[in-house]
């Protein structure tokens, strides 16, 4: 019963910074896109946007595939599952690090998105970082099956 409450209360701690980092980028996308906030700053720097388009969609192209298989490399579900007593602290650092190597970047192409004058390939990236976010969600499901706990 002690482990049920100790998942429960990590599965909410997670569950709670899952929506907060949701909740920074909505608020910046309302912000901007009511022209509360005007971060066009590098509107008109063509060879920076290029640049940093690139750069995130290189990151993208790594930081996905990651965040996804994360858990399927077998050195790190060893070390999260190898002490029994450090097991929820293991997966919550695990899992917290999962959702920031997703959330970060789709923050960050949101900023880019209005410093560069909206551009669409970072909003695109941001979408994709979106829905990402949901396959990563911290489930209690999801933490009985990267723990292999019943």
């Amino acid at each position: 019963n002690i482990i049920m409450n100790d998942k429960s209360l990590a599965s909410s701690k997670l569950r709670k910074v899952f929506w907060a980092y949701l909740a920074i980028a909505m608020m910046l996308l309302v912000l901007c896109e009511t022209d509360l906030l005007d971060i066009s700053i590098l509107a008109g720097y063509e060879r920076m946007e290029y640049i940093s388009a690139v750069v995130m969609e290189l990151i993208m192209l790594i930081t996905i595939p990651i965040a996804l298989f994360m858990v399927k490399m077998s050195v790190l579900r060893k070390w999260i599952t190898s002490d029994s007593v450090r097991i929820n602290t293991r997966y919550d650092l695990f899992a917290n690090l999962r959702m920031l190597v997703l959330a970060l970047p789709m923050i960050l192409n949101l900023v880019f998105y209005y410093a560069f004058g909206n551009n669409p390939t970072f909003g695109y990236m941001a979408v994709i970082y979106f829905i990402c976010m949901f396959l990563v969600y911290p489930s209690e499901a999801r933490y009985e099956s990267e723990t292999n706990k019943q």
